[in-house]
């Protein structure tokens, strides 16, 4: 695994804002399903929605369980690289190393 950064670390505290799935939808003419994601603000209030596509041959699968447990993975997924690009963007602005 690799190493994290001191300041990458993750803390609780440092902030009220969150992520956390709250809909799902069959599109059943393209074959998915849509799983959407909420970020919500220091105050709770929504400020974005991110939808996560999963094949619904998933879901007969791994049952129900499964498909939220991949439309998570996913997800996270996605954060680990938001947080790596937005790392590398503050690095070339700031002086640390």
């Amino acid at each position: 695994m690799a190493t994290v950064p001191d300041h990458l670390v993750p803390q609780d505290g440092l902030t009220n804002s969150s992520v956390r799935w709250y809909r799902m939808e069959i599109l059943h003419d393209e074959g998915m399903v849509r799983f959407f994601f909420a970020f919500t603000d220091e105050n709770k209030q929504k400020i974005a929605d991110y939808p996560i596509d999963l094949p619904l041959s998933e879901a007969k699968n791994g049952g129900f369980n499964a498909m939220i447990a991949e439309a998570h993975r996913c997800m996270n997924d996605n954060l680990r690289q938001w947080l790596y690009v937005n790392d590398t963007v503050y690095r070339a602005y700031s002086d640390v190393e």
